[in-house]
């Protein structure tokens, strides 16, 4: 258990698909019905994973088509993010998040922290652009994110007239 009382989770890949793991010291003082648990871990991480595989084709072929990629940057992020937050409430955290996504998406370490990066600045995918490429602000994301919350709101702003 971590300091946020959160159980760690650690996923294995086998030939189905992922097997949770959880610490012996969790299983063995755990009250609740850990097996189901475990079970809901395994089928949200699976069900997470192939929408983020999904979403990494979708950016590819955008990216051929030198189209607007940044919202489906965002996009990936966002999944990321809504995988953590259901295993919180599963009472769960994933040990070494980055190394699980690294090695279940095939991707580089520094590209995934990008994205989380831009994704927790960026509250709303409404707010970046359509037309915005996410080489635009893949080299400083959190710097990106906060100018585009900027731009966004002082659109904002200016589309109201006053009273």
């Amino acid at each position: 258990m971590n300091k946020s009382g959160l159980t760690f989770i650690t996923f294995i890949q086998t030939e189905r698909g992922y097997r949770a793991e959880i610490p012996i010291e969790s299983y063995i003082n755990s009250r609740d019905r850990i097996e189901l648990l475990l079970h809901k871990a395994e089928n949200l991480y699976t069900k997470y994973i192939e929408k983020m595989k999904l979403q990494i084709g979708k950016i590819n072929e955008l990216k051929k088509k030198q189209r607007g990629t940044a919202r489906s940057y965002w996009e990936l992020g966002n999944l990321i993010l809504e995988l953590l937050d259901n295993q919180n409430k599963l009472s769960f955290e994933i040990d070494g998040l980055y190394d699980h996504l690294m090695r279940d998406l095939c991707v580089k370490r520094m590209w995934l922290e990008k994205v989380i990066i831009f994704r927790r600045y960026v509250p709303k995918v409404e707010m970046i652009p359509r037309r915005k490429n996410w080489g635009e602000y893949s080299d400083a994301p959190r710097k990106a994110g906060e100018a585009i919350v900027r731009e966004f709101e002082n659109r904002g702003h200016q589309n109201r007239k006053p009273k």
